[in-house]
């Protein structure tokens, strides 16, 4: 009995168990994360689609790459 309860309280099933959750969950809030970031990035981009072909020739902080949204044009 007190073997068992041992085993049940220190064996490495429970924390691989946890730690395969924990991975799961924080690559489940990265993955949120980013798609969010793009979301806002797009909403941006749509903002300055419709300036640019009305004459708005220097858009500050112009979208240049949805990879890199801090890079600026050359």
């Amino acid at each position: 009995m007190i073997k068992d309860k041992f085993e049940e309280t220190f064996s490495p099933g429970w924390a691989e168990s946890d730690i395969t959750d924990s991975a799961h969950e924080l690559v489940v809030l990265r993955k949120k994360e980013k798609a969010a970031n793009l979301s806002d990035l797009l909403n941006v981009l749509e903002k300055q689609t419709v300036r640019k072909p009305a004459g708005d020739r220097h858009i500050n902080d112009r979208i240049v790459s949805l990879d890199d949204p801090d890079a600026r044009p050359v």
